[in-house]
């Protein structure tokens, strides 16, 4: 029953994003995105968009594995940025904070996750037991974690 419950679950999170994401081409994005897109990204490559809910939201690399994710308002603001960044790139409180209270664990995937400019920080750290996802603030706080 309960493997029932969770497929229900798992099914009904998956056609909800599915419903609410929706891959549109370059060509029905507002002129006002695509600007401010291209001026603040010229090296750009293999953009895919979508549209989620009233945003836009384009995926793209700048660089051998530099992938970002960038939501826009319909009246072009950036309203979040999620890059992926090199772990020597992370603020020392943040590096600080993983050694002291993840000791032992490697950083797998670290990026910076900007909204409303605020930045945090979400971590993939690798352990022998088990694997944690964490969000950093800048000065080193975990605003919150779970089991991977």
């Amino acid at each position: 029953m309960k493997k029932h419950i969770l497929l229900f679950i798992v099914a009904g999170a998956f056609t909800a994003t599915v419903a609410n994401a929706q891959d549109i081409a370059q060509r029905q994005v507002p002129s006002v995105i695509l600007n401010k897109f291209h001026n603040d990204f010229p090296h750009a490559k293999d953009m895919e968009w979508e549209m989620k809910g009233t945003q836009y939201q384009v995926e793209f690399e700048t660089g051998w594995w530099t992938e970002h994710e960038i939501w826009y308002s319909a009246e072009g603001e950036q309203v979040k940025h999620v890059e992926e960044i090199p772990t020597k790139d992370l603020p020392n409180a943040v590096q600080t904070t993983v050694s002291k209270e993840f000791e032992g664990y490697a950083i797998d995937d670290a990026k910076r996750i900007t909204e409303n400019n605020k930045s945090n920080y979400l971590l993939d750290l690798d352990g022998r037991r088990y694997d944690w996802e964490v969000l950093i603030d800048p000065s080193g706080k975990v605003v919150s974690q779970r089991v991977d």
